[in-house]
């Protein structure tokens, strides 16, 4: 992504600070989510990394998953994520679920999905996207619109219980 960048913003583009610029700013996340840690090239200042280095207060977790799971994208009444990416993504799109990870979880353009449904005391089928940080941080935004997050350093990546809650406040399963 960050070549493709430069090729369309020219050689210093950085993918990172295009995240930054374009999402993190428009939608109010707070600057500890501004740098990151980078390869060792440039003296340091080489390619982002993808997933250590972020310092995320709960404030941005939840303006995060509202932008994604509730606004789809849009800010200020500009879409800034492209809606059909992200409706594959968040599994919007029925057509495009992504790759199978095991029988009942997809990934798909950055996102961990699993499905529950009747196996699991639902009436209906539907799909949960989530995103899991290593040791086991979990951010899971619901077809309801609600979202759980959990900071662990032990690889817990249970959330069924918060499923169920978040069901108890709007249905899973609503028409």
């Amino acid at each position: 992504m960050h070549n493709y960048l430069q090729t369309l913003e020219g050689k210093e583009a950085d993918i990172f600070d295009y995240l930054v610029d374009e999402v993190f700013t428009p939608i109010h996340i707070g600057p500890g989510a501004y740098s990151t840690l980078r390869t060792k090239e440039d003296k340091w200042q080489g390619q982002p990394y993808g997933g250590y280095g972020l310092w995320w207060i709960p404030d941005d977790i939840a303006k995060i998953t509202n932008f994604l799971n509730v606004d789809k994208g849009v800010t200020g009444g500009e879409q800034i994520l492209h809606p059909q990416y992200l409706a594959a993504a968040m599994q919007s799109d029925p057509n495009d679920r992504g790759v199978d990870i095991d029988t009942r979880s997809k990934y798909n353009n950055a996102f961990w999905a699993r499905v529950y449904d009747q196996q699991d005391g639902f009436e209906c089928e539907f799909w949960v996207p989530h995103m899991l940080g290593y040791s086991g941080i979990v951010i899971v935004m619901m077809p309801n619109g609600s979202s759980y997050y959990y900071a662990s350093d032990n690889r817990e990546f249970t959330w069924m219980g918060a499923i169920q809650e978040s069901d108890k406040i709007v249905p899973h399963c609503s028409p």
